[in-house]
């Protein structure tokens, strides 16, 4: 319902919200999503739709903010396809973390489906306009550099050196190195794969608490305070760290005590205090309860699960945000 139909340069792009919500727009972050989705449930004429609908789409109109050619918005499209960053006071939202999540993606419906015919075709553009590009944001310690990352903080200084976007990088580079195998790209196979592994192994030393937990940014944990963020529960659920260790029950211990809202049922995206912030969202939900099925707390994820899903049931089968 989600997936536009129509004929032309919008054809293939997945909404974040169905009409009449009020994000019936694209998002470069939402659509990695929901094309997984679509992979893991059998629906892959649609997942390969929504991916060519990206590789045809017009970008590149914040490329001095990327530092190169790019292929993937850096946030989200309009309805005809065409690249669209939001700005204030602050500048525009400058977020890296698609371009890993779209080599999550496109990974993840090929492994799949097989589509060796799409893979020849769009390797080449997602190869230098995509993993590239995001083996070039890649710092000399491993984080990506600073974005608007997942919660749209803005540029001007705004920006912050986000675990999300690391997070995304980390298994979007891995990705990218199968894509390669499978492309009969060889030679970039362990460029891509190294890349991978740098920005996975550069969360612990950068981006944990005196606990243990994995925190929102460098900036904020430098600051003391404003570090804690749901998102960060990604390194569990993309598998970049043992959810059986310390870290993995370090970081959701954390988001237990700290991101429960007051209703006393699902949690926050994060400490960051505005009412945005501090609504319970379903996105979370969701990622919360696969990280805890992981860590193997069956309970509290199949209850958060079934809390969502019986939500939905008095809502006209609906998911809210």
């Amino acid at each position: 319902m989600g997936q536009v139909a129509e004929t032309g340069g919008g054809s293939g792009q997945i909404l974040a919200s169905v009409a009449p919500g009020t994000w019936n727009i694209s998002w470069v972050r939402d659509m990695a999503y929901a094309v997984v989705g679509l992979v893991r449930s059998g629906h892959y004429a649609e997942a390969k739709a929504a991916i060519a609908f990206q590789m045809q789409a017009q970008v590149g109109a914040y490329q001095q903010y990327v530092g190169a050619p790019y292929q993937i918005s850096v946030v989200r499209y309009y309805g005809n396809g065409s690249e669209w960053s939001d700005s204030n006071a602050n500048g525009p939202n400058i977020e890296f973390d698609g371009f890993g999540l779209f080599l999550w993606e496109l990974d993840q419906y090929f492994q799949a489906s097989g589509d060796t015919g799409s893979l020849a075709q769009w390797w080449p553009a997602v190869k230098s306009r995509v993993a590239d590009v995001l083996v070039d944001l890649q710092q000399a310690n491993g984080l990506i550099a600073a974005d608007s990352s997942i919660w749209e903080v803005h540029w001007n200084g705004q920006q912050r050196h986000f675990a999300y976007t690391t997070i995304t990088a980390a298994n979007g580079l891995c990705s990218a190195s199968r894509l390669a195998q499978a492309a009969g790209d060889t030679a970039d196979v362990p460029t891509y794969l190294a890349a991978g592994q740098k920005s996975r192994d550069a969360l612990l030393p950068n981006l944990r608490a005196s606990d243990g937990s994995l925190v929102q940014s460098t900036e904020a944990l430098a600051a003391g305070t404003g570090y804690l963020d749901a998102a960060v529960m990604e390194a569990i659920g993309m598998g970049l760290i043992d959810p059986t260790r310390h870290t993995a029950a370090a970081t959701l211990t954390a988001i237990e005590n700290g991101l429960v809202p007051a209703s006393g049922r699902g949690f926050k995206r994060s400490d960051a205090g505005d009412a945005y912030s501090s609504n319970e969202w379903v996105f979370v939900d969701l990622r919360a309860a696969r990280a805890l099925e992981l860590e193997g707390d069956a309970t509290y994820s199949q209850g958060l699960f079934a809390w969502n899903v019986g939500q939905a049931s008095d809502n006209f089968g609906e998911l809210s945000e």
